[in-house]
């Protein structure tokens, strides 16, 4: 109901970013705190004091911008001849989702949750319009948004869900004995775009499967994609295809392991 600290100026959040990325760090807690005590950071930073969440959301919602950036300084490079194409190495990382193994629910499960927000959606705006002086405006409000966020992510939760169960039917038609072993599908309420994956210690932990084209010999990203699939099977072809669409030629050479090599690729 009032207003708050301006936003955060782009320039310097892609610039902290920037320097991030090249310093190997991820996080955007890190980044925050990094901003407070590290005085390079300090310096980008300008003093103006910057916190997780607005970081994290410059990332999350400038997306399309920072993939136009990718393209266009890696297309400078080549225009200069200091980067070819003739070559690219595709290869990709499992990345650990922000969210817990608790966190994944089945569709019976969340239908459950949607359910009981629902209820305290309802029960919050009875309070308010029978007894305005039970609470004040902005906490209600408070209790609002938060409800409505649970809301929310388990209504994302359940369309993930569908999408996995869409696939697990049409691997069913090739694979039936496979599928008829594996438990009911779940998805995360905390991220409910990550999947449970096989992490090469052997422990199996919510993440994120990121595919990396690069230059080998200049050791430059030229594409970089994220997915939820587990394994490398039948994904070179799309990164492929998207070396195309930004640059406008396909490699003369692709480098990747045996475990991307399908017989239809």
């Amino acid at each position: 109901g009032e207003a708050g600290r301006p936003a955060g100026d782009p320039a310097v959040m892609l610039s902290l970013w920037l320097y991030a990325t090249v310093e190997g760090v991820g996080s955007a807690r890190e980044l925050a705190r990094l901003a407070e005590s590290d005085a390079a950071y300090r310096w980008l930073a300008g003093g103006v004091p910057v916190n997780y969440h607005g970081l994290a959301d410059f990332r999350v919602e400038s997306v399309e911008i920072l993939d136009r950036l990718l393209t266009q300084s890696v297309t400078a490079l080549i225009a200069e001849g200091l980067i070819s194409l003739a070559e690219v190495a595709v290869d990709g990382t499992k990345i650990r989702a922000s969210a817990s193994r608790k966190s994944f629910r089945t569709g019976e499960k969340l239908l459950r949750i949607e359910a009981a927000v629902s209820e305290r959606l309802a029960a919050l705006k009875q309070e308010l319009s029978s007894d305005p002086g039970a609470s004040s405006r902005r906490q209600q409000a408070a209790r609002e948004r938060a409800a409505r966020d649970v809301q929310e992510r388990a209504a994302r939760a359940r369309a993930a869900l569908e999408r996995l169960e869409a696939e697990r039917k049409a691997r069913a038609k090739r694979h039936a004995k496979d599928e008829a072993r594996k438990k009911e599908p779940k998805a995360s309420t905390s991220d409910p775009e990550a999947r449970c994956m096989r992490f090469p210690d052997g422990a199996v932990r919510p993440a994120y499967n990121a595919q990396i084209a690069a230059a080998p010999k200049e050791g430059v990203i030229v594409s970089i994609s994220v997915t939820d699939r587990r394994n490398d099977a039948g994904l070179a072809r799309p990164m492929v295809d998207d070396v195309a669409r930004r640059y406008g030629k396909t490699p003369d050479k692709l480098l990747v392991d045996t475990s991307y090599a399908t017989g239809e690729d």
